[in-house]
């Protein structure tokens, strides 16, 4: 999930797969209606994609540190 997805804007990804496999897209109308439906599993979701983000920032730090 990207910023732009949780910002409600526009979003985009590429995906190449070593071998066949299922794809599951959520979209905005479904993770909408998630939050509408099931507030809990929304919290959760959205707690474990802040946690994803968090980890990705403190990644990039820790490389712009290395290098700089």
């Amino acid at each position: 999930m990207s910023w732009a997805f949780s910002l409600r804007g526009p979003r985009g990804s590429t995906v190449i797969a070593d071998a066949p496999d299922i794809i599951h897209e959520l979209t905005l109308v479904d993770l909408e209606r998630i939050e509408a439906e099931l507030p809990n599993l929304a919290i959760a979701f959205h707690k474990m994609v802040a946690r994803t983000d968090a980890e990705r920032v403190q990644f990039a730090i820790r490389t712009l540190e290395a290098v700089y």
